[in-house]
């Protein structure tokens, strides 16, 4: 009887003080399981939970503090020498789902470590073999998995499938005794997944509970994972859950890779003046304002709503400053992954009427969902019929839905998929040499400050 009268009064008190300090109290009464749970330092304080109506509420991507989260990756890094992470072993993981007549990056990376041997042991490539009945059981080949200090496992975790195999895999792994696993993931799923608050059609927000996806993914690999590498994450949540579950996670952004194909022309004072950046939504902010710097403007922001009726989002008509200020201007426009492009042609919509030149479209991830291909023609179409040029750039870190390859090889002029295979070897390098993705500026020519992707929301 206590117990309760307390918690509820101490529940009551949350909906009133939402300070850093019960904001933490909360959070770790989220997680009741975690005994060693991370200091309130490591927590973003405006990202935190708070309590109403019952539900413990995260309206916000939970994130961490980029120094803490540095921190957190360094100690995980020199629990083992520099001797003993010379012996390491590489596991590479195929897709499961690639029966739609694309691919992603894992081939092109498997001939490239195999041709340019890395450490003592050799490559284990992981087998899946499908039985005759062509169902969803399959067998697993362990053939060639080592004892080794550290197995780093590349792979993109597209479906569930995957996820599963990546925790056989480090499974096999733990049993020999190896020490250290990391995960080298470019895409990951289910990252969306970051927040349980909803709105409904009068505009009132609502509990739903979705952050529980993401939570368990990241429960579910602790003690199998120790680090991550994740690539164009969608929010800070995956670090910040993983942190509480035992991962250090190091989110790795393809800005230089994408923003890279047009990078010539950004080296002269006069060319800058030509260019204009929009952001689709707040949670491309801080990779915008680090392109922004590029081009030395200010990122025009867009602003969506929600039809109450379809359930579509709307793009906000621009204002006249912002028509003024993209008229006759070559237009960027980052976000870290493509579903429907419904947001994408909304934007191009929006930059259409404001008489643009160009409009450079650069997409972390082929996420893509039904009406894609249809919202990509428009934009196309769009496009060419009002004289603009138009180029969509995306890159290969996972399978993507709809034969994304076919389209681009009937439009090579708008489309252009980017490699990513040498910045996943970068990677990997890096984690090979123990570097501090945070604070050492380059490693082999890559510039990681300007790489690393942290606290979006």
């Amino acid at each position: 009887m206590y117990n309760s009268f307390l918690m509820t009064t101490i529940e009551s008190l949350l909906v009133k003080e939402k300070n850093y300090r019960d904001r933490h109290f909360l959070l770790k009464k989220d997680h009741p399981e975690v005994k060693d749970f991370p200091p309130i330092k490591a927590f973003i304080k405006d990202t935190l939970p708070y309590y109403k109506d019952g539900n413990i509420v995260y309206e916000r991507a939970l994130s961490l503090n980029r120094s803490w989260a540095e921190e957190f990756w360094m100690q995980k890094t020199k629990r083992l020498s520099e001797e003993e992470r010379k012996d390491f072993q590489i596991a590479v993981m195929k897709p499961y789902d690639a029966t739609n007549g694309d691919n992603d990056f894992s081939g092109k990376f498997i001939r490239k470590i195999k041709k340019n041997k890395k450490g003592s042991h050799s490559v284990f490539e992981y087998q899946r073999i499908k039985y005759e009945d062509k169902g969803h059981e399959y067998g697993r080949e362990l053939l060639g998995i080592e004892k080794t200090n550290i197995a780093y496992i590349v792979s993109s975790v597209v479906t569930e499938q995957d996820f599963k195999d990546v925790r056989t895999i480090a499974l096999a792994y733990r049993r020999l005794g190896v020490k250290e696993i990391v995960l080298i993931s470019p895409f990951f799923m289910d990252e969306r997944e970051d927040k349980n608050v909803g709105t409904d059609d009068d505009g009132h927000k609502y509990y739903n509970g979705r952050d529980i996806k993401i939570r368990t993914n990241m429960h579910d690999l602790s003690g199998f994972i120790d680090k991550l590498v994740v690539n164009e994450r969608h929010s800070g949540a995956i670090d910040a859950f993983g942190a509480i579950y035992g991962i250090a996670v190091a989110p790795i952004s393809f800005e230089e890779e994408l923003i890279g194909q047009v990078n010539q022309n950004f080296l002269t004072k006069e060319e800058k003046k030509l260019w204009e950046l929009l952001n689709p939504d707040v949670g491309r902010t801080l990779v915008g304002n680090r392109i922004s710097e590029k081009i030395e403007k200010t990122p025009i922001h867009l602003k969506q709503i929600r039809n109450s009726k379809t359930r579509n989002k709307e793009m906000l008509p621009l204002t006249d400053i912002q028509k003024n200020r993209l008229k006759g201007k070559n237009v960027i426009l980052y976000d870290d992954e493509g579903g429907t492009l419904r947001t994408i042609k909304n934007c191009v919509e929006a930059t259409l009427e404001a008489g643009i030149k160009s409009i450079h479209i650069f997409l972390g991830h082929a996420r893509l969902q039904k009406g894609w291909k249809k919202n990509l023609n428009y934009i196309i179409n769009q496009c060419q019929k009002n004289k603009v040029e138009v180029k969509v750039y995306v890159t290969n870190s996972r399978v993507p839905i709809g034969h994304l390859t076919k389209m681009a090889a009937t439009h090579p002029e708008q489309i252009k998929i980017i490699p990513i295979d040498e910045k996943v070897n970068n990677m990997l390098e890096a984690c090979i040499e123990g570097i501090n993705f945070w604070s050492d500026k380059n490693f082999n020519g890559v510039d990681w400050e300007r790489s690393i992707l942290q606290a979006i929301h």
